[in-house]
C-alpha cells in the first residue's frame, strides 16, 4: 500500500492551519496562502460526508466508540480519493480503535508533522476559539474530551478524541507510536521560519526550491492571513469564535492567564512541558 498521508497533528490552536498552508503553497503555486483553497482532508463536516458514504451504517446512527470501529478502513478508502500526498489535518491523540487497529494505518502515513505550543497561550487562544473563558479552557485541556462529545447527529462533523493537553502531546512522540514523525515548537516556527519549515518540507519528502519556500511562507505570513480572514472569510472558523487568526505571537497569554491559572496548567501538564521545554514563566527552552 502506497504511503499517501502527510498527517498534521497538534492540539486545537498550535498552528496547524499555518503549516497546513505552507505545505499546500508549495504542492500547488496557485493557492499558496488561499485560507479557503486550503483540503480539509478526513476532517469536519467533509469527513462525516465521506465516512456516510464509505461505511456501513451513517455516523448518525453510531456511538462514538462504534465509529472508531470502521475508521481503520473508512480511512483507508478515503485516501484513495485524496491527491497524493494527501495533507490530513488531526487534533486527535495517536491512538487504536478497541479492536487495536490505529485510527490512521502506519502503512498509508508517509509522515506525522507533529506542532506543539506553550500551554499558556494555547488555553488563551483556544479560550477564543471556542468562546470559552480562560478558565474553561484550562479545564478542558486537563480533561480527556471529545469535539462533539454528546450529539452525533448529521448537522456535527465527528467526535473527535482530543484528550488532556498532555496525552495529546506526548502520544504523537511516544514510543509505541508507528509513524515517522517529526515534532516542532510553534516558538520556534516564528523565531526562525524558513529554517524550520524547510525541515518540515524535507521530512515529509517534498520537492522544491528555495524561490518555492519562500513564496509559500511569506503568502502565509500571519497579517496576510488575517487580512485575508477579514475580507473572505474562514470556512475553518467555527461559529463560536469572532476570529480564527487571533494573535500569532508567543506570549500572547501574558495579562490574560491569571497566575492560578497558570499553576494549575504546570502542575497538571509538568511532565509535558518538562519534555517540549516548555517553562512556569510562560517561556522556552533555547533548543527545546
Amino acid at each position: 500500500m502506497a504511503k499517501q498521508i502527510i498527517l498534521v497533528a497538534s492540539y486545537p490552536k498550535s498552528g496547524n492551519t499555518w503549516v497546513r498552508l505552507v505545505l499546500q503553497g508549495l504542492m500547488h503555486a496557485d493557492r499558496a496562502g488561499d485560507l479557503n483553497a486550503l483540503d480539509g482532508a478526513f476532517y469536519g463536516q467533509q469527513r462525516r460526508n465521506l465516512f456516510d458514504e464509505l461505511a456501513p451504517a451513517k455516523a448518525s446512527d453510531l456511538t462514538a466508540e462504534e465509529i472508531d470501529d470502521f475508521l481503520p478502513s473508512v480511512n483507508t478508502s478515503m485516501t484513495s480519493l485524496m491527491e497524493s500526498p494527501a495533507i490530513v489535518k488531526t487534533h486527535e491523540l495517536a491512538r487504536r480503535n478497541r479492536a487495536g487497529a490505529w485510527m490512521y494505518a502506519p502503512e498509508q502515513v508517509k509522515a506525522v508533522l507533529h506542532v506543539v505550543r506553550h500551554p499558556f497561550d494555547v488555553a488563551v487562544s483556544f479560550a477564543h476559539h471556542m468562546g470559552w473563558t480562560v478558565e474553561q479552557a484550562v479545564v478542558q485541556m486537563g480533561s480527556a474530551f471529545r469535539f462533539s462529545s454528546q450529539d452525533y447527529k448529521l448537522s456535527l462533523p465527528f467526535p473527535e478524541a482530543v484528550g488532556t493537553w498532555s496525552e495529546n502531546v506526548l502520544g504523537w512522540t511516544g514510543p509505541d507510536q508507528p509513524y515517522r514523525c517529526i515534532t516542532v515548537r510553534y516558538e520556534d516556527l516564528l523565531l526562525d521560519s524558513m529554517s524550520l519549515f524547510r525541515s518540515i518540507a524535507h521530512f515529509a519528502e517534498f520537492v522544491f526550491t528555495e524561490t518555492d519556500l519562500q513564496r509559500s511562507v511569506t503568502a502565509a505570513s500571519f497579517d496576510k492571513l488575517r487580512s485575508l480572514e477579514e475580507s473572505k472569510g474562514f470556512r475553518e472558523r467555527p461559529a463560536s469564535s469572532p476570529q480564527f487568526f487571533r494573535s500569532g505571537k508567543a506570549f500572547s497569554w501574558e495579562g490574560k492567564l491569571p497566575e492560578d491559572l497558570q499553576r494549575r496548567i504546570c502542575k497538571r501538564h509538568a511532565e509535558a512541558m518538562q519534555r517540549f521545554g516548555y517553562l512556569v514563566d510562560g517561556t522556552t527552552t533555547p533548543n527545546g
